[in-house]
C-alpha cells in the first residue's frame, strides 16, 4: 500500500463525489453535506436540497449511466465509471462496444467531478 499512498488520497475524493451522486439522498451523503455545506440550500422545512451546481453534475451522473446502460450489460455502468475514477482512462477492452456519445458523456462527468474533488480537498 505504500507504493499507492498518493493515488489513493486522490482517488478517495472522487469515490466520494460519485458515491454521493449514486445516492445523494442516503444517509452517507451527509458526509459531503457536511464537507460543502456551500453547496446546498434549505427548503420550507430546512432540510438540505442540492445546490445548482449539485444539480448540474447530478444530470451528468445520469446522462452518463444512462449513455452507458444502452450499450453495457446491468451494474456495469457504475463499473465502467467507477474504473475511469480510479485509473484516469479506460483500458482498450472497455470501450471496444461503446459509442462516442457515451465515452464523451463519461469523460464529461470525470472532469466535473475532478473539480468537485478538488473543492473536498480542500475543505
Amino acid at each position: 500500500i505504500e507504493d499507492c499512498d498518493v493515488e489513493l488520497f486522490l482517488v478517495l475524493p472522487r469515490m466520494i463525489v460519485l458515491c454521493f451522486l449514486a445516492e445523494p439522498q442516503r444517509k452517507r451523503a451527509e458526509l459531503v453535506r457536511s464537507l460543502l455545506p456551500h453547496r446546498f440550500g434549505r427548503d420550507d422545512k430546512s432540510a438540505a436540497v442540492l445546490g445548482p451546481e449539485l444539480v448540474g453534475i447530478l444530470a451528468q451522473f445520469v446522462a452518463a449511466i444512462e449513455s452507458l446502460g444502452k450499450t453495457a450489460a446491468k451494474g456495469m455502468p457504475w463499473a465502467l465509471i467507477v474504473k475511469r475514477a480510479v485509473r484516469g482512462d479506460f483500458e482498450q477492452q472497455d470501450i471496444l462496444n461503446l459509442p462516442p456519445l457515451a465515452l464523451k458523456a463519461v469523460d464529461d462527468l470525470m472532469r466535473e467531478v475532478e473539480r468537485w474533488s478538488l473543492e473536498l480537498q480542500r475543505h
